[in-house]
């Protein structure tokens, strides 16, 4: 009885032995792992803010200014996109009249584009890039957008309508929004800087309807009609 007793005992402790051996192992290798891996993170970690010490302490050049594709003079929406090219990692910050409305960063591929809103009116808008060590670029300004969604005006000084004239040909005078283009049933009048215009018209005998109509810089559109009565 005491040997199968003893036989049992002999058993469990070299069971336990065992257990013991392979979690201290398991322990030591998680221990290594562990180590190995802390380790070569804490590398990593130091080596980039090295990098960016040394960026941040040494990089004294500033990026190139900006530059732009398809840039609109004049628009009659509320809203525009702009799109253009800067140093690749850079941000581009975009003023419109001297203050910061947005910023964007720059792709790999050295393109960015940001959708603005306008004022009515005269836009300036500017751009600067900046480096990731805060080195700005020179200001690229003097980019005039005009946002005008109201249509110009018509106003016709001679003839009067519904006059009856014995000449020919019509010269129809009058003043709209400078800038703006002028026809008179498709035929193409004259405008100076201040609105005024002159069209030149070859009258039919009898009554002529003529369709004038003026179109500004933003593209808006007027349509006036005049009639006049040619008696030779």
């Amino acid at each position: 009885m005491e040997s199968r007793r003893s036989s049992v005992d002999n058993k469990r402790k070299t069971r336990q032995g065992l257990m013991l051996f392979l979690l201290s192992g398991g322990l030591l290798f998680f221990l290594l792992y562990m180590g190995i891996n802390g380790a070569a993170t804490l590398t990593l970690l130091a080596d980039r803010f090295r990098k960016e010490e040394v960026v941040s302490t040494e990089d004294k050049t500033p990026p190139t200014r900006p530059s732009l594709v398809d840039f609109p003079k004049v628009t009659r929406e509320p809203e525009i996109t702009i799109k253009g090219y800067s140093e690749a990692g850079t941000s581009v910050g975009i003023y419109r009249n001297d203050k910061l409305i947005t910023e964007v960063q720059v792709g790999e591929d050295s393109k960015f584009s940001a959708k603005i809103t306008l004022e009515k009116g005269e836009n300036i808008i500017a751009f600067i890039a900046r480096d990731k060590a805060g080195n700005d670029s020179e200001k690229y300004d003097g980019n005039v957008v005009i946002f005008d969604n109201e249509p110009p005006f018509i106003e016709v000084t001679s003839p009067v309508d519904g006059q009856e004239v014995a000449e020919k040909v019509l010269v129809i005078e009058g003043k709209t929004e400078g800038g703006s283009k002028i026809t008179a049933n498709e035929r193409i009048g004259t405008v100076d800087a201040d609105g005024n215009f002159t069209i030149k018209y070859t009258l039919a005998e009898g009554e002529n309807s003529i369709l004038l109509v003026a179109i500004d810089r933003g593209e808006n559109k007027t349509e006036k009609t005049l009639t006049v009565k040619y008696s030779p």
